[in-house]
């Protein structure tokens, strides 16, 4: 087994049901399942896109909500 393959088993799974992913204490942290991705917690430390909107972190923290079409 090389190195690489002992990493990616360590932090990524894949069986039938899902793929998951693990932090460095074995936790899961994000799976994909029936074409969905779960993360149980995400920074977003710049953009965010969802559909036809964008949400932009600013310099001072503030977000704003931009429509970008899609």
């Amino acid at each position: 087994m090389s190195f690489s393959d002992e990493v990616f088993n360590k932090y990524a799974r894949f069986i039938s049901e899902k793929l998951s992913f693990y932090d460095s204490n074995g936790t899961e942290v994000a799976y994909i399942s029936d074409k969905k991705l779960f993360i149980k917690m995400a920074e977003i430390t710049v953009s965010l896109k969802i559909g036809g909107l964008m949400d932009l972190v600013m310099a001072n923290g503030d977000v704003v909500t931009k429509w970008v079409g899609g």
